[in-house]
């Protein structure tokens, strides 16, 4: 959604919010309708107060997360190359200058929604306001680690640790791969 029609909430719970309601980022707002328009206000305001109250970008239920096998899931689809929900790919692709996130099949475009053309596979990265733990994030690999975590986890593994982030990245995941 367009945050100039749709803001407050930051690109991490609009991401998410549109998720757990199930309604694909590229719908219009117009198009939205109002039983559509309450769930997402249903979760806007659940979220931010979760987030409120535990200090942190929180938007997994804890009983789903444990139900999905994955305890630590913190969010589903921000910044993640699979859906935590369903496990498809998780899509992305550029909205005035933001990164908007959206699973295939928990979130169906649908006849009324144009995907954008430079849709693509979601690029995860180390996200700085969205902290996850470093057993996390190397469990989604190595491209959400930084370089002394990635020289760090080489060196552990009896690896080379120099180069750029690009080959020490490959080296990790191959090395994860491997193990």
């Amino acid at each position: 959604m367009d945050q100039s029609f749709y803001c407050g909430p930051g690109n991490i719970y609009r991401a998410e919010i549109l998720f757990k309601a199930g309604v694909h980022p590229n719908i219009p707002g117009r198009n939205v309708g109002q039983e559509r328009f309450n769930l997402i206000w249903h979760h806007t305001v659940s979220l931010l107060q979760r987030g409120f109250e535990c200090g942190s970008i929180l938007t997994v239920d804890s009983e789903e997360a444990v139900k999905l096998g994955k305890p630590s899931l913190r969010r589903y689809i921000y910044n993640a190359a699979d859906c935590g929900r369903c496990g498809s790919r998780v899509q992305s692709w550029d909205m005035a200058g933001r990164t908007c996130y959206a699973c295939p099949s928990c979130q169906p475009a649908g006849a009324e929604v144009e995907m954008p053309k430079d849709s693509r596979d979601a690029v995860v990265f180390v996200s700085h306001c969205a902290k996850e733990p470093l057993a996390v994030r190397l469990a989604q690999g190595a491209q959400k680690l930084v370089i002394r975590e990635l020289e760090s986890e080489l060196k552990q593994r009896g690896l080379p640790a120099t180069g750029k982030k690009a080959e020490l990245v490959l080296r990790l995941d191959a090395a994860l791969r491997e193990s």
